[in-house]
């Protein structure tokens, strides 16, 4: 685990494999530390009990996913969304994101 920062008084961390899946999507660790710095919104997914934190800009975002145990944030995966306004709407209408 790497510690990377902290988020709402909890120390953030990362693992190997989430550090794979981040690039996978073409962002980096600096990404994600811009989101927690200054989020645009956070959520509640209900389906799967994390924290998703989103950061917008003009439409377009990065969302992060992060699992909350042990007072640690761990970041399980983080992607770029060119429509991520309408994709958090969907989710809110839905109830999956509260």
């Amino acid at each position: 685990m790497i510690r990377i920062g902290r988020w709402r008084g909890r120390d953030v961390v990362v693992d190997n494999r989430s550090v794979e899946k981040i690039e996978r999507h073409g962002l980096s660790i600096d990404d994600v530390k811009w989101v927690l710095s200054k989020p645009s919104s956070i959520y509640f997914n209900t389906r799967t009990n994390r924290r998703i934190v989103v950061r917008l800009k003009n439409g377009e975002g990065i969302i992060v996913v992060l699992d909350i145990y042990n007072d640690k944030a761990y970041v399980v995966t983080a992607w770029y969304a060119s429509e991520a306004r309408d994709l958090v709407k969907r989710r809110r209408k839905s109830g999956r994101w509260i």
